[in-house]
């Protein structure tokens, strides 16, 4: 039987709004516990069977911030940080990782919880310049980044070291013209340009096999929008 989780979340912040709206900054710190916390798992010792149930309590604090600023018409920055601090506060029988043999329980209390990065950070922004003709309407070019970066974590409830995801980082850029009335906006945008290598999952079998799922390489297209 699954027992409901119980949930007290508290969060408390500050937002603020400068030089007449053209800079934007806000910050919040949060506490979660959550009693009886449902999560699915892997029995090694019954040939990889997946099933549900609950960690005796977790805890979640930190802290995350943005800001957003437009110092001119034609320049956007912005960017965002989070620190989480997730953690078993109590689970002591847990599923023990693949690599712990002998054993069929282990004590995570105070682990990290999986799934949960540390660190988190975004920033990005985009430029644009006008432009008087545009398929005899006015319109603008542009030019635009985003980045983003990603702590390590873990993939898997029972925190195997094979399960662990390394941090990584991934930068988009975009490069258009669009018109002021939205009768079309053309993009040439590129993803993950630096071609980093990354892992969305990762887990172990009891075979010994390790398994992953990586994320998108470097991509590039085209994208063509309009408004009729």
């Amino acid at each position: 039987m699954i027992a409901p989780e119980t949930i007290d979340s508290y969060e408390a912040g500050v937002k603020t709004t400068w030089a007449g709206g053209r800079l934007t900054a806000n910050v919040a710190a949060f506490w979660t516990d959550v009693q009886d916390y449902q999560t699915t798992i892997i029995d090694i010792e019954r040939n990889g069977v997946s099933f549900f149930t609950n960690a005796a309590k977790v805890r979640t604090r930190g802290f995350e911030a943005d800001v957003r600023m437009t110092p001119t018409r034609w320049l956007t920055l912005y960017g965002s940080g989070t620190y989480d601090d997730a953690r078993y506060i109590s689970y002591a029988n847990a599923p023990c990782p693949i690599e712990i043999t002998g054993r069929t329980l282990c004590d995570l209390s105070g682990r990290k919880l999986p799934g949960v990065s540390e660190w988190a950070a975004s920033a990005g922004g985009e430029v644009r310049a006008p432009l008087a003709n545009m398929a005899g309407r006015p319109g603008e070019v542009y030019f635009g980044g985003d980045y983003s970066y990603r702590s390590s974590t873990n993939s898997t409830a029972s925190l195997s070291r094979y399960s662990v995801i390394p941090a990584y980082d991934l930068l988009n850029l975009r490069l258009g013209f669009r018109t002021d009335d939205g009768l079309f906006d053309i993009q040439l945008w590129g993803r993950n340009v630096t071609d980093e290598t990354y892992f969305l999952s990762r887990a172990a079998a009891n075979t010994g096999a390790i398994t992953g799922t990586l994320g998108d390489p470097r991509t590039y297209g085209v994208t063509l929008r309009t408004r009729l």
